[in-house]
């Protein structure tokens, strides 16, 4: 049953071209959609948070391209959750025009912005009861 479960969540998709693509058939609309699917692939494969090789991928056929949850190591999965999500609300509120190199900047800005929040040494409440001092 777990095995199950966990092979369900893997198949969750992180972003999907061809669901993406249902919103709208608009040209604009599908070349800012296949801009942030190439943008997703090379950040995350540059920046090792899949375990596959996304930029192949996307190369592959960019018409299906899909990050499964399954594809993420476990920081992946963590950047995921609320940094990536935020990456793609930020980006398509931009009222310029979107490039692969800005797109990939701005992915790598928040990369770095997680991997920063995560160093952070723990607080005194963070630590188990033994390493917390006593005063």
């Amino acid at each position: 049953m777990q095995t199950q479960r966990y092979d369900e969540f893997a198949q969750l998709p992180l972003f999907d071209v061809a669901a993406t693509l249902t919103a709208s058939k608009r040209t604009s609309y599908r070349e800012a959609t296949f801009l942030t699917a190439e943008a997703t692939a090379n950040v995350l494969t540059d920046e090792r948070l899949s375990h596959v090789d996304l930029r192949a991928r996307f190369a592959e056929d960019r018409d299906r391209f899909a990050v499964r949850v399954g594809d993420l190591t476990a920081e992946g999965v963590e950047f995921g959750r609320v940094n990536y999500q935020r990456w793609l609300a930020n980006a398509s509120r931009w009222t310029t025009e979107r490039s692969l190199p800005k797109l990939e900047a701005a992915l790598r800005k928040q990369v770095a912005a997680f991997r920063r929040a995560s160093a952070q040494p723990p607080t005194a409440t963070d630590r188990p009861p033994a390493e917390q001092s006593l005063i």
